[in-house]
């Protein structure tokens, strides 16, 4: 009897059926790669396989209907007998199923650029594996297909699929419509008209009017390519794979059908689409990094922060003050929420002067003489005297510590002040 676990993936291998089913049916319309090869110009059904075996990589539900809905398409995308569609099928599954593994996220999070690195790592396996064996494959069913041929279109359009429909499946995992907390309504309209830039330059650029430049036509296909990326960066990782999809899908769909600035000059069958193919792979890859530098930076600042709102807390909680001062100047920049241990008397405190000036008379050379060690480059342990501020009197405990610079100078004086007790003066 199969287990609860198991049990409860059956309705994502039905998912997984139908959704390969689709994804193909759409491949196939987008064109083939080149003339007399099997592949699609893009193939999209294999991101599906990989996206689930990312989730669940050890699910036999999942294998199983990702092994089915291959066979299936075996026999009605490539007139395949059942037989051949069931060698067919543990193809495509065995080659998703090993790059998944090498992708899935684990413990990374899943749009960090560790992350984006195992993705593209897995994509480029599952393509490899993908391909030699395919190339096997059909070379089986007909001694006449060209080997490399068919390596290279499989190759090549099952990496552009997963690298363009991945991402978009990875972004939207555990999504759920919120009222609040996504971009900002001027973000999203920025993002919306660099993408509307971008349709329309693409469609321009990759039309076959553009041929009549020559071989100059090329440098145009980069023409459209920052306004995606600027949509991709102000939508977010979300809105910036599903524009990086549509984007990619639109430049491969108008090569294949023969127009753009790569279909000027073949020097062999579909080499235009192999090289939009390329174009788009490098242009996916970048975009993958810079959202998973973004995200890394993103996730940097939180930790920067969590972090500092512990220190502040705990300083507040145990009445200590961290402050620097410049040895030069005396300049002073205290930490947040030394306002609240002293009362308000900040404006008083601008630098070292205005500290020494405050200092009780008996302990004022000893406080000067520790802050001129300091500056020398010499820290001062915990030293104890009296202030004077307005009405109170803080006893206080005092610790020095010079910050060098590169140069090996003192660049600043790190103290660390302790009130241990207040009276009114």
């Amino acid at each position: 009897m199969p287990t609860s676990t198991t049990s409860a993936h059956w309705p994502g291998a039905a998912l997984v059926l139908v959704l390969y089913l689709g994804a193909a049916g759409v491949s196939a319309a987008l064109g083939s790669a080149a003339g007399p090869a099997q592949s699609a110009s893009i193939w999209l059904a294999a991101a599906v396989l990989f996206a689930a075996f990312m989730r669940c990589p050890r699910s036999p539900a999942l294998l199983l209907g990702g092994w089915l809905a291959a066979t299936i398409w075996g026999v009605l995308g490539h007139q395949l007998g059942w037989g051949a569609s069931i060698v067919f099928g543990l193809i495509e599954v065995l080659a998703a199923w090993l790059g998944a593994i090498l992708a899935a996220p684990r413990s990374l999070p899943a749009l960090s650029l560790q992350a984006c690195m195992r993705l593209v790592a897995g994509a480029v396996l599952t393509s490899v594996i993908g391909a030699s064996l395919a190339a096997l494959f059909w070379f089986w069913q007909d001694a006449q297909s060209n080997w490399s041929l068919e390596w290279r279109t499989w190759a090549f359009s099952t990496l552009i699929g997963l690298l363009l429909v991945v991402p978009v499946a990875v972004a939207y995992r555990g999504f759920r419509a919120q009222r609040s907390g996504g971009m900002t309504r001027p973000q999203f309209y920025a993002g919306l008209a660099a993408f509307v830039l971008f349709l329309a330059l693409a469609w321009t650029v990759f039309s076959p009017s553009v041929q009549k430049l020559g071989t100059a036509a090329a440098t145009l296909a980069y023409i459209p390519m920052p306004f995606l990326l600027a949509a991709s960066m102000l939508w977010g990782a979300r809105g910036g794979s599903v524009a990086m999809l549509l984007g990619g899908l639109l430049i491969i769909a108008r090569s294949a059908l023969g127009g753009g600035p790569f279909a000027v000059e073949d020097a062999f069958t579909g080499e235009a689409v192999v090289e939009a193919q390329a174009f788009v792979v490098v242009w996916a890859v970048l975009l993958l990094f810079g959202r998973g530098l973004e995200d890394s930076r993103r996730r940097a600042l939180q930790t920067a922060s969590e972090w500092r709102l512990r220190y502040e807390r705990t300083l507040a909680a145990s009445g200590v003050m961290s402050v620097e001062f410049d040895p030069t100047d005396g300049s002073a920049t205290w930490s947040p929420g030394a306002e609240k241990i002293l009362g308000g008397h900040m404006e008083s405190l601008q630098n070292m002067a205005d500290w020494l000036s405050h200092v009780d008379a008996a302990d004022h050379p000893m406080a000067q003489a520790a802050w001129e060690s300091a500056c020398d480059g010499h820290p001062v342990a915990r030293y104890s005297y009296e202030v004077q501020l307005s009405e109170s009197r803080y006893a206080a405990e005092v610790s020095l510590a010079p910050i060098f610079g590169p140069d090996g100078a003192v660049e600043s004086v790190a103290a660390l002040v302790r009130v241990l007790n207040t009276a009114q003066g």
